[in-house]
């Protein structure tokens, strides 16, 4: 028998929602190699999961519904990159003078003579190209659990994959996957 407690934290456990957005991380380095600085970066619109019914609609489940606990996750436009021979992103007031919108438009475009830039400054290269996608994962708890059927069970969709990098406008692409 479960006691109130260890049903408690099981419900919350079981209905953790995540919820991710606007992140961009960036590293310049000027010094590495002098002459060509370069900045290295990973990108992603959105990360979520949530617990879904039978039906993959979101909801919010107790008691019994917990012994097979269905979630789902969504990813959007994750991508990482790394641009060579880059002009470093400079702004004429201290970072953290920034207001939460310059932040927004310089990890968004760069910047242009020590401003936010309104525009994309530069194109990124990208090593992993933007992919969007989805996952559902359902886990059985049973104690006795039917030996026909498995205890965890995902599917994942990708859209393409695309890993590439490149040299001087020679390309050479290391891997393209195309998810069904």
């Amino acid at each position: 028998n479960k006691s109130w407690l260890g049903s408690f934290i099981n419900t919350i456990i079981g209905n953790l929602k995540l919820s991710i957005s606007s992140i961009h991380i960036r590293y310049e380095d000027l010094e590495s190699n002098l002459g060509h600085p370069f900045a290295a970066g990973v990108t992603l619109e959105k990360l979520s999961a949530a617990t879904v019914d039978d039906s993959g609609k979101e909801a919010f489940v107790t008691g019994g519904a917990l012994e097979l606990l269905h979630k789902s996750v969504e990813l959007e436009r994750l991508a990482v990159y790394l641009d060579s021979d880059i002009s470093p992103w400079r702004i004429a007031k201290p970072w953290e003078d920034l207001q939460p919108f310059e932040w927004d438009q310089i990890f968004s475009f760069g910047t242009k003579d020590g401003k936010p830039a309104s525009v994309l400054a530069q194109t990124h290269t990208y090593i992993l190209q933007p992919v969007t996608g989805s996952a559902n994962y359902s886990k059985q708890r049973t104690s006795s659990p039917d030996r026909d059927q498995p205890l965890q069970k995902a599917a994942v969709s990708l859209d393409d994959v695309t890993i590439c990098l490149s040299k001087v406008n020679k390309s050479i692409l290391f891997g393209h996957f195309t998810a069904l």
